[in-house]
């Protein structure tokens, strides 16, 4: 069962959910032009799966009939941030949006104390 931390924003009193653990929307996505990145604020990697595209767009266009070693090595780069980014995504968003002034809409629950521990922000309530 997946589990969700809500978050808010103290200024707007938005809440909003964020899964603690795999994310399949960046394993499916994200090499899809670094799209739910650049969505979840994450322009840093959102930058990096397109340029990654872009390279190996170009590379595979020069010479389609012959094997390129680039674009295997492209592949797998692509393939290995893609893994980070499933397990670590939901993680590096959290992170982002309490460096930003997000809290914990309710500090004391069960999905909070979880996102704190798997998250490595034991010390921040």
């Amino acid at each position: 069962m997946a589990t969700y931390v809500p978050l808010q924003n103290e200024r707007t009193g938005e809440i909003k959910r964020i899964k603690v653990g795999w994310s399949w929307t960046l394993f499916f996505f994200s090499s899809f032009f670094g799209l739910p990145l650049f969505l979840r604020g994450m322009t840093g990697w959102g930058t990096t799966m397109l340029i990654i595209l872009t390279i190996s767009v170009i590379s595979q266009a020069s010479d389609p009939d012959q094997a390129d070693p680039t674009a295997l090595i492209l592949s797998i780069v692509q393939f290995a941030c893609v893994l980070y980014l499933a397990v670590s995504g939901n993680k590096l968003t959290g992170k982002r949006m309490l460096e930003r002034g997000w809290t914990w809409a309710d500090p004391d629950a069960f999905a909070a104390m979880c996102a704190r521990d798997r998250w490595s922000l034991a010390d921040l309530r």
